[in-house]
């Protein structure tokens, strides 16, 4: 919940009073006004000052409300599995990179003739080809 306070209203402490939103269940996104002094958590209240600023919604406002929370939610909780496993392709991937490169520096190494130099690079395009296709296929699909 997020306070502010409304303009040169004070409640019975003396404090200017903190306009708050409810995320209840019963009072999805009603904001209401309070004693500055409020404590959502205890449900305790200052100087008990309590006012509603939203009138009261209907049953459809409320279980649309409700229902777009959960969806939000859940989205979420898809969002972060979604980066663990592009993180883990992100691994995966500079695994393969270094891999290439190993193989590289010993096709260099090789003294064979250019042919078959050009045949292993070929094949090993071809293979980081597939391998590069598989992690897209994954992250994406």
């Amino acid at each position: 919940m997020s306070q502010s306070p409304v303009n040169n209203y004070k409640c019975g402490c003396g404090v200017p009073i903190a306009r708050l939103k409810s995320w209840t269940h019963e009072n999805p996104a009603r904001r209401f006004e309070a004693c500055k002094f409020y404590n959502p958590e205890t449900n305790q209240r200052g100087c008990k000052f309590f006012r509603w600023v939203d009138e009261d919604m209907t049953n459809w406002q409320r279980d649309t409300i409700n229902q777009l929370v959960t969806e939000k939610q859940l989205m979420k909780g898809e969002v972060s599995v979604l980066q663990t496993r592009l993180c883990c392709l992100e691994t995966e991937n500079k695994r393969l990179k270094e891999e290439f490169e190993k193989l590289k520096l010993k096709l260099k190494k090789s003294k064979k003739g250019h042919s078959e130099s050009f045949g292993i690079m070929i094949m090993l395009c071809i293979v980081v080809s597939v391998m590069f296709s598989f992690i897209m296929v994954k992250l994406l699909g």
